[in-house]
């Protein structure tokens, strides 16, 4: 995702003390001249990553280095992540920083779901606000190490790693104020595992407590209103493997009908 950075001629004239801007801007035109300021300070370690790879085969990195002013072990760990993506793996609407974090992860495969993450929600619809590099650093260290996962959560995540479709509960947990299953949705999420069964989606449960009985009696009249829905019976088979996310698990659900059905 790469986007060109260049001055036009109504954004002036820069040199290396200034920038001389039109006498006579737009609002827009003086916006726009500012957005170049951000590139350019988003470019930078790309670009001097690039340079540092270019002449590496010499072997004079830290001689060039130090004749022109520029950090050696800057330039050499810039090299390392300009290096470790391609320009077209590069995404140019997240920050050099979120590239280095996902660099614990060896898949290249895994690196990208990350990035992508960031920007996107379980729809792939783009998020209003990108996730920050250290809400990625977080899931990234749940996704390498497992900190933080219920051994419930690692049990379901293994019956889906075999094929198996789980429930997992978004409902708030009012100590950390994140869903009671984070870490396995957050894992179901990368690995476009994720299914919401709620009544947002087309298969939430229309039966609603307590004006259509007790949460016995709902999840029973769900059971029967599937077997009635040939519209959902003939998608049954898109949710093996995947995880189901409603708010009740580990009490009764809906999901349970679902999963029971399943062929």
């Amino acid at each position: 995702m790469r986007s060109p950075i260049a001055l036009t001629p109504d954004q002036g004239e820069l040199t290396r003390t200034g920038w001389k801007l039109p006498d006579k801007l737009t609002f827009e035109q003086w916006r726009d001249s500012g957005l170049l300021i951000d590139k350019v300070d988003q470019a930078k370690q790309w670009w001097l990553g690039d340079w540092w790879n270019a002449g590496v085969s010499w072997g004079k990195g830290q001689e060039a280095c130090e004749t022109i002013g520029i950090p050696y072990q800057t330039a050499r760990n810039a090299g390392t992540v300009a290096g470790a993506f391609q320009l077209s793996r590069r995404r140019d609407n997240l920050s050099f920083s979120h590239h280095v974090e996902v660099m614990s992860i060896n898949d290249a495969a895994m690196q990208d779901k990350f990035l992508e993450w960031c920007i996107s929600d379980e729809n792939g619809d783009p998020l209003a606000r990108q996730r920050s590099v250290r809400d990625l650093r977080d899931a990234i260290r749940a996704y390498l190490t497992d900190q933080g996962w219920t051994d419930s959560e690692r049990k379901r995540k293994a019956e889906v790693e075999r094929g198996g479709t789980v429930l997992a509960n978004a409902s708030k947990d009012p100590e950390t104020g994140k869903p009671v299953d984070h870490n396995l949705i957050e894992w179901a999420k990368f690995e476009n595992n994720l299914v919401r069964i709620d009544r947002g989606s087309d298969w939430g449960n229309p039966f609603v407590m307590p004006g259509d009985g007790d949460r016995d009696t709902v999840c029973d009249n769900y059971a029967v209103y599937l077997k009635l829905k040939p519209s959902l019976l003939s998608k049954l088979g898109t949710l093996r493997g995947k995880v189901l996310v409603c708010w009740c698990c580990p009490e009764r659900c809906h999901g349970e009908e679902i999963i029971s059905c399943l062929p």
